[in-house]
């Protein structure tokens, strides 16, 4: 059951191999955190942490909107639009190379000590 006092965020996140940098790069696209590793599971699990963590930080100074309405620039939402396109029409992605999906995220109420 979910704490009525606690905040719940629904992110999108992009994670795809860039061949120049032969790197996986993943993307929160409403915070503009951008995590790379060697392996798309690895780029997941860091960016996920990164989103985390920066909610975390932002619940420690009362969630100020330059911390939380931070979208990334418009090549990462229109690469993201493009991916999704072209999963649902000819499947040409593979899963190895890409991984476009929506996080869920609820932090509990913090609590300060005075």
């Amino acid at each position: 059951m979910t704490n009525p006092l606690s905040k719940q965020f629904k992110f999108t996140q992009l994670v795809y191999f860039d061949a120049q940098d032969e790197k996986f790069t993943g993307v929160c696209l409403e915070l503009n955190l951008v995590v790379e590793s060697d392996s798309l599971e690895s780029s997941i699990s860091l960016l996920n942490d990164a989103t985390v963590s920066h909610l975390l930080a932002a619940a420690e100074v009362g969630f100020p909107s330059e911390l939380i309405v931070r979208p990334a620039p418009a090549h990462y939402w229109q690469m993201a639009k493009s991916v999704s396109a072209k999963v649902g029409r000819d499947r040409t992605l593979s899963a190895e190379e890409f991984a476009l999906f929506t996080q869920n995220i609820t932090l509990p109420e913090l609590h300060h000590a005075a």
